[in-house]
């Protein structure tokens, strides 16, 4: 091995980057030292040739060994006192710190090094340093806490958090005795899918309530959502949302405007709403098969803007920076807990429309080249020309806000659960990518190697965090992130959980006929962990992972050691039902496998194929057998004589998948109902006989109709269908909430 690759691979363990990695298969990946390179550059490291990339090695160890102690120090409650490590350089035997508290406390002290044993020791242009291990007592209070320390001439901050043992779980949750402990159904819901008789085409936040309100007379204890992730209104065909602007604000089009309080009152709107144009749109998007993105927003937001003008000219000052009401009041104190992120994001979505109007695409990568940095002379002073116009998606947020949170409540009122979906990263085109570039990578894009799921491997177009700035930041992203999402939910379902431990950076623009290129980053598990466990206490908040794929060795152990919930779908998890773990949510599919109906059929395959996903025939031979082999064992797993489902009496079109067997679903979850898991989450496609793919992973909105799914009637009225009560009452009758 060359020098150079060796300073390259040091480089890359610094910036957190694994050499190699098991796949799905069990084979061995290694990071080739290209892709280590490409990495290296996108984190900041410059390494263009060996000069450059050993003075970069040189300059990193440097800053590293004349800090005294890590960015970030996590210890759980149970683990005090907390160890840090001190780098100190030779002769110093004493640090003083003082550790800042989150409640304003502050508390002062040295600690010696003194006869300890160095764990570490480096010498750096001629000065020799050494690493110590110490001890320091501190107040057995959870929080984000600050510990300053100063040795000489030297000082160094460090993010100091103590955390609780595990995440929350509501009392009676017993994983030592899971056939008496808190057991519960329900259903997840892709929100823009429901229908009723008042929604503009697209589902709503008070469709959302009835929803709750519905499934709660059934005994379900837990609804889940769709990520409400704050997309690009400028763009509506920029629909799926699990690729938003921004994570920690909600998408508008879930609005029901029609409950806004400007909307009772105002004359201008109700004459609008009753022109031959406006009713014929939204007559159509009424009656429409699939959403109709772009209708709906242009409906939408039309009404949207007469009733934010007429709320600043009843609420607020002539310069919106004052109440003249208390409603107006309301708003702008939302907007002060929101504080700056707000307002940037204000500013991006005016500046998005602004350039949208004047012929630019949809990107902030294509604005003009001043408005591409957020801190220029151009993008100042369009923010003090323009406080009207940013004001307007201020004012959407807080509306979103009151709707949400309203149906969080009424979730509450009835016992069931709200579970909230956090989606993996924000896109590169996103809010908070444009605001912050040091933080984000725009080189890569998150992703996952070749699976089951994707067999060339998937690139979602999130820009990933550069884990060393995350880190230098004390995580902060992931907390404001975590407190945004919890503020709506009492359960939060974290999409693509891996990234707690390692995140897939894959690489953009790379060969289409060749599994995508790239390789994982190494995450902070205990640290990201603690943080989750902090919020969920603090929120009572339980913790739901979407742990599929391509997992790493230990992680799902770590997770029953946090009570963080794991995923188990039937399809993939073929045993016994007494094997389903009890701090598992099981169930038939998520988003992104095909419904029972579409599963058994085949019918994704035949779309995948449509798609170009497969390598070669070989691959999709290979799967086609597999499904042959699943259907098989999954059907002498379900059967019983309570649900009247006998594998054995299979017509041969029913093994082949040409027909669904009678009673499929109803066996399929009575199975899932008996088993140990401590949850059973549903989707109303699978109660239906639907093939409606809700997304096909690997595949964009132009070629396949993900995300625009609608169900063919409104909950209330398939709720109270005949052939669906016997599937309601066994649920009821084996883990239904008790009225």
């Amino acid at each position: 091995m060359s020098s150079y690759s060796n300073i390259i691979d040091k480089l890359a363990e610094y910036a957190q980057v694994l050499p190699s990695f098991i796949d799905e298969r069990g084979d061995l990946i290694p990071t080739s030292e290209e892709s280590k390179i490409r990495m290296l550059e996108a984190n900041g490291f410059k390494v263009s040739s060996e000069e450059e990339a050993n003075k970069t090695l040189k300059d990193f160890e440097k800053k590293m060994w004349q800090t005294i102690s890590a960015d970030v120090v996590c210890v759980k409650e149970n683990k005090l006192p907390a160890t840090f490590e001190l780098r100190l350089p030779e002769g110093v035997k004493e640090v003083s710190y003082v550790i800042k508290y989150e409640d304003g406390k502050e508390e002062k002290g040295k600690v010696s090094v003194d006869g300890l044993k160095a764990i570490e020791t480096a010498t750096i242009e001629g000065v020799n340093y050494a690493k110590y291990e110490v001890s320091i007592k501190c107040e057995a209070t959870l929080g984000y806490h600050f510990v300053e320390f100063s040795a000489g001439s030297s000082k160094s901050g460090t993010y100091f958090y103590i955390v609780p043992q595990s995440c929350y779980l509501p009392e009676g949750a017993d994983a030592s005795n899971p056939d008496n402990a808190w057991k519960i159904w329900g259903m997840c819901l892709q929100l823009y899918s429901l229908r009723s008789k008042n929604n503009w085409g697209i589902g709503d936040f008070s469709d959302l309530k009835d929803a709750v309100v519905e499934y709660a007379r059934l005994g379900a204890g837990i609804i889940g959502l769709n990520p409400l992730t704050m997309l690009f209104p400028e763009d509506p065909f920029e629909y799926s949302p699990y690729r938003g602007s921004d994570r920690e604000f909600i998408n508008h089009i879930y609005i029901d405007v029609t409950a806004i309080e400007e909307y009772k009152t105002s004359k201008v709107v109700a004459e609008f709403v009753k022109t031959p144009e406006f009713v014929a749109d939204l007559e159509k998007v009424q009656k429409a098969e699939k959403v109709d993105y772009i209708t709906v927003s242009k409906l939408k937001n039309k009404v949207l803007h007469m009733l934010y003008k007429e709320f600043i000219k009843a609420n607020l000052s002539a310069d919106f920076a004052k109440s003249t009401t208390k409603r107006g009041q309301e708003y702008l104190d939302y907007c002060a807990y929101r504080g700056e992120r707000i307002e940037t994001l204000g500013l991006f979505q005016a500046l998005g429309q602004h350039f949208k109007d004047q012929g630019f695409y949809s990107s902030w990568f294509c604005w003009p080249e001043e408005y591409k940095n957020p801190n220029s002379a151009e993008v100042k002073a369009f923010h003090e020309a323009n406080a009207e116009k940013i004001g307007f998606y201020k004012f959407l947020q807080w509306v979103a806000d009151e709707q949400l949170v309203a149906a969080k409540d009424a979730a509450t009122a009835k016992g069931v659960l709200l579970y909230m979906d956090q989606a993996v990263g924000n896109a590169h085109d996103g809010m908070p990518v444009w605001a912050d570039r040091d933080v984000h990578s725009i080189e890569f894009s998150i992703g996952a190697p070749p699976d089951v799921l994707g067999p060339r491997g998937q690139s979602w177009g999130f820009a990933p965090l550069k884990p060393l700035k995350v880190r230098e930041r004390g995580y902060k992203e992931f907390i404001t992130l975590t407190q945004a999402l919890m503020r709506y939910g009492s359960a939060l379902r974290m999409d693509h959980a891996m990234y707690l431990q390692r995140l897939f950076w894959s690489e953009i623009n790379g060969p289409i006929d060749q599994p995508i290129r790239g390789s994982y980053v190494v995450m902070n598990r205990e640290v990201l962990g603690g943080i989750l466990a902090l919020e969920s206490v603090r929120n009572n908040s339980i913790v739901i992972a979407e742990d599929l794929g391509t997992v790493p060795a230990g992680f799902r152990e770590w997770e029953k050691e946090m009570n963080i919930i794991s995923s188990q779908v039937w399809y993939r998890h073929y045993a016994d039902k007494n094997s389903y773990p009890y701090c598992s949510a099981s169930m038939i599919c998520s988003h992104d496998f095909p419904p029972l109906a579409a599963y058994w059929k085949g019918t994704d395959i035949k779309i995948s194929e449509e798609r170009g996903r497969y390598l070669n025939d070989a691959q999709r031979d290979e799967i086609v057998e597999a499904r042959k082999m699943e259907r098989d064992g999954l059907s002498k797993l379900i059967e019983g004589k309570d649900v009247n489902f006998d594998a054995s009496a299979l017509t041969e079109a029913e093994k082949n998948g040409l027909a669904l067997p009678n009673n499929l679903a109803l066996a399929a979850i009575n199975f899932l109902a008996s088993s140990g898991s401590c949850m059973v989450v549903l989707n109303p496609t699978d109660l239906i006989d639907c093939e409606e793919m809700i997304n096909l992973p690997g595949t964009t909105n132009d070629v396949q109709p993900n995300w625009r799914y609608r169900l063919p009637c409104s909950i209330a009225e398939m709720s109270q269908d005949a052939k669906l009560k016997p599937i309601f009452e066994v649920l009821s009758k084996k883990r239904g909430l008790k009225k």
